[in-house]
């Protein structure tokens, strides 16, 4: 993770501490490309697209690094390997510790929440 947010912030998709030019994802890896992003922050994550989504490889889903604050004020970015659309939870790949674990059980998610409210938004990154 830090060579890549490395790479990022030379190529510009960093504004500050936040991932502001994702377009700029490209500069950086001329092998992925981007295909533009989605936001869940008023309403509940689309779990059926995003397992659609799963198909092309690991999604990267924004959530709150501390979930009683906004994604804008901590804005944090994981890679979704897997969901199961029945208990609406995923596992992810943290870069922030590099483990695998359950959202729902993460330190991104409140008690009770489920995967489609802790997920913010999605940066759909792809193979070029």
């Amino acid at each position: 993770p830090p060579e890549v947010a490395r790479a990022l912030r030379d190529a510009g998709a960093f504004r500050g501490n936040l991932l502001s030019n994702p377009q700029r994802i490209p500069d950086a890896f001329p092998g992925l490309s981007w295909a533009g992003s989605i936001h869940y922050r008023t309403k509940a994550a689309d779990m059926e697209y995003i397992a659609a989504e799963l198909v092309n490889g690991p999604v990267i889903a924004e959530v709150a690094f501390y979930p009683q604050k906004s994604p804008q004020e901590s804005q944090h970015f994981v890679l979704i390997v897997s969901v199961d659309l029945e208990a609406d939870t995923a596992m992810i790949a943290d870069p922030w510790d590099g483990e695998l674990k359950e959202l729902t059980t993460s330190r991104y998610a409140l008690q009770g929440w489920k995967a489609s409210r802790i997920i913010t938004g999605l940066r759909l990154v792809r193979l070029a």
